[in-house]
């Protein structure tokens, strides 16, 4: 049975690398099984359908950006340092895949009901952002609060979003570099500052 995992998580793993290099207008079921170097009849032995398997790579990709997301919650640490470990890993983990967050990004803004599980995620992990920011922030109001832990978020993915404008806009590619962390230091002082 663990070989069979294997092989399921190697088309995952697979699906996801090619989503994040073509978006899932790009997808075919025989280009994965290329990149996860099994047979064609491999993926239809483990997904029912090309969208079956886009929508199972989609939730091991969310599951992974939960486990990014318990970062804000490490009390062992001071509420800054968890802003930049956070955005260090968010942007670590999203470069991986940036067709899967340019699919995220515009299943949102059309609405589209393969984006439940975000839905779903959304609010919590924007609250584990507001937490952060009311601990860094004592006093300010809520609203003020929220405004800068959307910008906070926003601030780090539009860059992941723009991966072909990288050397336009930053001189260099947005991950992890020098440059990058300088950018992540810059935002959250910005966004810290009373």
């Amino acid at each position: 049975m663990s070989g069979n995992q294997n092989t399921g998580d190697r088309i995952i793993q697979a699906a996801l690398a090619v989503i994040g290099e073509r978006g899932t207008n790009g997808v075919t079921t025989r280009i994965i099984a290329s990149k996860a170097n099994v047979n064609h009849a491999a993926i239809n032995y483990y997904f029912d359908s090309k969208e079956d398997l886009i929508e199972k790579a989609l939730e091991h990709y969310y599951e992974g950006l939960e486990d990014v997301f318990l970062i804000l919650k490490d009390q062992e640490i001071s509420a800054k340092e968890r802003l930049v470990k956070f955005s260090e890993d968010y942007i670590r983990y999203d470069s991986r895949f940036p067709g899967v967050k340019h699919h995220l990004m515009s299943s949102l803004i059309v609405g589209k009901d393969s984006v439940s599980t975000v839905s779903r995620l959304m609010p919590g992990n924007m609250q584990d952002i507001k937490l952060v920011f009311q601990e860094i922030l004592e006093g300010l109001d809520d609203k003020t609060i929220s405004f800068r832990a959307m910008a906070f978020i926003s601030g780090l993915t539009y860059p992941l979003l723009m991966t072909q404008y990288g050397d336009i806009v930053m001189g260099s590619e947005y991950g992890e570099n020098a440059l990058t962390r300088e950018y992540i230091k810059e935002l959250i002082n910005s966004l810290t500052k009373e």
